[in-house]
């Protein structure tokens, strides 16, 4: 059912959400399945490489609560973290 998807979408945001705000993250946005945060940005930070990978291994062990709802099963995420120089602008 669509409304299953949305809830365990919901519930998985949810606890990255958390987890952002704990670590000091900046959310950027959602974008479908795909969540996107910094670390470091708006404010400077000199443990921005330290936050982002323990919050990369605190998803990776939270996101084991919560289950698809296709099979019931834990979901399986892939995590991508990069580092480096960033810009950004507004229109």
């Amino acid at each position: 059912e669509p409304w299953e998807v949305i809830d365990m979408l919901n519930q998985l945001y949810s606890v990255m959400d958390y987890l952002a705000m704990r670590f000091n993250l900046y959310k950027v946005e959602t974008i479908g399945d795909a969540y996107m945060c910094c670390s470091g940005l708006p404010i400077p930070d000199d443990m921005h490489a330290e936050n982002i990978a323990n919050f990369a291994l605190a998803v990776s062990e939270c996101v084991r609560h919560v289950k698809s709802p296709a099979d019931g099963k834990p979901i399986r995420l892939r995590i991508g973290i990069h580092t480096g120089h960033c810009m950004a602008g507004g229109a």
